[in-house]
């Protein structure tokens, strides 16, 4: 979205030049393309993560990161072991099969 974002900010003043006056018809149809564009894009990336979304929910569920403890030492000198939990362990999507898309 950032780089779209960055290459129509680049692109668009060059749309506008003198050969395309008066009516301006080709960027007017570049600009009903993109936003016709836009909503379908929106649609597949829906579409695609529900479709991620089911399949996570199929799956069995996975304990590969339930039980994590992080060592600390305490100010008398003491090392506690502390449970984290799954929420702040710095997972990606990928890695946190819990973790579902919001739509």
């Amino acid at each position: 979205m950032l780089n779209g974002f960055g290459l129509g900010n680049a692109v668009g003043p060059i749309m506008w030049l003198t050969q395309y006056k008066p009516r301006n018809r080709i960027p007017w149809i570049v600009i009903g393309i993109c936003n016709l564009a836009c909503p379908i894009l929106l649609l597949t990336v829906r579409f695609i993560l529900a479709r991620e979304n089911k399949k996570r929910d199929a799956e069995p569920v996975n304990d590969a990161y339930e039980e994590v403890y992080v060592e600390q030492v305490t100010a008398d000198g003491r090392r506690i072991k502390i449970r984290v939990d799954k929420e702040f362990l710095d997972l990606t999507d990928v890695q946190n099969r819990d973790f579902r898309y919001v739509l």
